[in-house]
């Protein structure tokens, strides 16, 4: 089996079954897919609690992950979705932030 790279600049790897371009594309878009559905479900959960400021419940769309120290973090919670860091990254990272509905978090960065 070969392993290819996965056009990253951040340099992860992952086993690449099959020579063919098109082959080797739809696998990176599955294997993809699969990690990004993962890391969703994840948050999603966490999302489903309370504010830390309010204590009020919304949608996971409108609850936001603040970094409590920004000098602290490795990446945003975005890009760790989007890039090549796998679930256990994603996990440590959260663990540096405060869940904060949109509201807290906009007043929170408006009264600095």
């Amino acid at each position: 089996m070969e392993f290819g790279h996965s056009g990253c600049n951040r340099g992860a790897f992952f086993p690449m079954p099959y020579k063919d371009p098109e082959k080797q594309k739809s696998f990176r878009q599955k294997w993809y897919a699969k990690r990004r559905k993962e890391k969703k479900e994840f948050l999603d959960k966490i999302k489903k609690e309370p504010c830390s400021r309010c204590g009020k419940t919304f949608p996971p769309i409108c609850m936001d992950l603040h970094h409590r120290n920004p000098n602290n973090k490795k990446d945003t919670i975005s890009n760790l979705m989007n890039g090549t860091y796998d679930l256990s990254q994603l996990k440590l990272e959260v663990e540096k932030c405060e869940l904060l509905c949109s509201n807290c978090h906009r007043l929170h960065h408006f009264k600095k």
